[in-house]
């Protein structure tokens, strides 16, 4: 399934909002950033261990 845009050019359909779909999504349109998204999402899962590291200090240590 597409989408067509309104300039005719055909878009790729929508993945699932899941790390591997979104990642196999970006593999077709844009593999040169695939390492950005890994990137990104390395920093965004070390900034949520920290997050939740500190967030338990505030509470009872």
């Amino acid at each position: 399934m597409s989408t067509q845009a309104d300039h005719g050019h055909e878009l790729a359909p929508r993945p699932q909002q899941t790390p591997d779909a979104l990642r196999a999504a970006l593999a077709t349109v844009d593999p040169a950033r695939l390492e950005e998204m890994q990137a990104t999402k390395d920093d965004a899962f070390a900034k949520a261990v920290e997050w939740q590291s500190s967030a338990r200090c505030r509470a009872g240590c």
